[in-house]
């Protein structure tokens, strides 16, 4: 997949592509709910989603009693930057020619007597021929290079999971029997 995407990418800095109409469409639709989703209000009803499962238990009980973390004013700026940037990805996955299945999927998964419900990036058939569930995250260079690459990828994350990512990925992956 890596290969047909440099491959699109580099065709695209030639000049030798086009973007399709109902890929531009998509792309332009995925964008409004980006910014919509930033700038439309901010106030959630909790709810128990597969996005805050792994996340620490201390930081689990504070968004249940609507205790907001307080972050910077630009804060924001970076969210709507994270959605923008899957906006674009998904679109030249989408040129590239991978094999996407399903984006944005809302999905559920009863655990014990609730029925937790997350919306998965993206699920991408494989060159294999295998289905798998994809979640898109943007990163500053240094998070990129020191806690995704340079100290060990998803070993190291695995370990040291603040965000939850690894249980929200598993969550996904259950909730479509994959």
């Amino acid at each position: 997949m890596l290969l047909d995407i440099q491959d699109y990418m580099s065709k695209a800095i030639r000049g030798d592509v086009t973007v399709s109409p109902g890929n531009l469409k998509l792309f332009v639709e995925e964008s409004r709910q980006a910014i919509e989703k930033q700038f439309g209000g901010r106030k959630r009803e909790y709810r128990v989603r597969m996005s805050g499962l792994g996340k620490p238990l201390c930081q689990q009980i504070l968004d249940k009693l609507g205790i907001e973390e307080a972050m910077e004013y630009n804060s924001i700026a970076r969210f709507a930057f994270g959605d923008l940037t899957e906006a674009l990805l998904m679109l030249v996955m989408r040129e590239a020619g991978i094999d996407i299945v399903a984006s944005q999927k809302e999905v559920e998964l009863k655990l014990a007597d609730i029925t937790v419900k997350g919306t998965l990036d993206v699920v991408i058939r494989g060159n294999d021929g295998v289905e798998r569930v994809w979640d898109i995250k943007s990163a500053s260079d240094w998070a990129f290079k020191n806690k995704f690459t340079g100290m060990g990828g998803y070993e190291h994350i695995k370990n040291d999971d603040p965000f939850g990512y690894v249980v929200q990925g598993h969550l996904y992956g259950e909730a479509m029997g994959m």
